[in-house]
């Protein structure tokens, strides 16, 4: 991967930081609201869905792990319910969300989140995706900061807090694994998720997030994001003695068919 100085411009901003709320979305341009539902939905989908992959590992956890599971079943479930409600607001229901969030999305950006709903996973997994996806998501959450739209730019601030605990602990899970005998399960998890996630991060330098960033509702490239991710997800594996996996392909989409 590598980044293309003469890509990364970004276009003119149309709108300011929190310059936009629910009662002057109406004076936006057409494609403005019609984006902002776009993202929107596809946060509220991703966030449920780790909900829902989480209940999966209730019964197989115990003690300090089984109290973070729940606890982090509760906040992703919040998470979740911040940004429906944000919807909501504006005339779009849950399932007009959930259904736009999957035919509005490119397949690759989606697979981690569709897959962490399938049963049958190990708390390797658990490790794993806490510490790739948690941590992948904090980079989309500070993208949307400094965001055109008040209301969604505040959730993701106080979403932001909670997820960074979450990476975290999949940092701790992952360490503490990869300390003993069930080191290769680790690596072998890593092989399996971590093309996922960099798919999560979405196609570089699109027009579609061209439009975004121009709208104000992101501040950078899918692509600087991704390369910060794997410089940073290089050192941490770095610090616990385990290597970055190697990809079969090394551009987007990066997951084989």
């Amino acid at each position: 991967m590598h980044m293309d100085d003469t890509k990364s411009i970004s276009p003119k901003r149309l709108y300011a930081a929190g310059s936009i709320n629910s009662s002057n979305l109406g004076e936006t341009i057409p494609d403005y609201r019609e984006s902002l539902v776009r993202m929107m939905s596809v946060m509220a989908f991703t966030e449920n869905s780790v909900a829902v992959g989480l209940q999966e590992f209730v019964p197989l956890t115990s003690g300090k792990e089984h109290a973070h599971v729940l606890e982090a079943i509760e906040d992703e479930k919040k998470h979740g319910r911040l940004v429906y409600e944000l919807l909501e607001e504006i005339g779009v229901s849950r399932a007009e969300a959930d259904s736009l969030a999957l035919k509005s999305v490119r397949s690759e950006s989606l697979r981690a989140s569709i897959d962490w709903m399938k049963p049958g996973k190990s708390l390797e997994d658990l490790a794993v995706y806490s510490f790739l996806l948690d941590r992948a998501g904090n980079f989309h959450l500070r993208n949307y900061l400094k965001g055109s739209y008040a209301p969604w730019a505040g959730v993701c601030a106080s979403i932001l807090v909670e997820e960074e605990g979450h990476a975290d602990f999949g940092f701790q899970q992952l360490k503490a694994i990869a300390e003993t005998s069930r080191r290769a399960e680790v690596e072998g998890m890593l092989a399996v998720w971590y093309p996922k996630i960099l798919d999560f991060f979405g196609r570089p330098y699109s027009p579609t997030t061209a439009k975004y960033i121009e709208l104000g509702l992101k501040e950078r490239d899918n692509e600087e994001l991704r390369l910060e991710f794997t410089e940073e997800t290089r050192r941490l594996l770095s610090a616990v003695g385990l290597q970055e996996p190697k990809l079969t392909r090394q551009e987007y989409p990066f997951c084989p068919d």
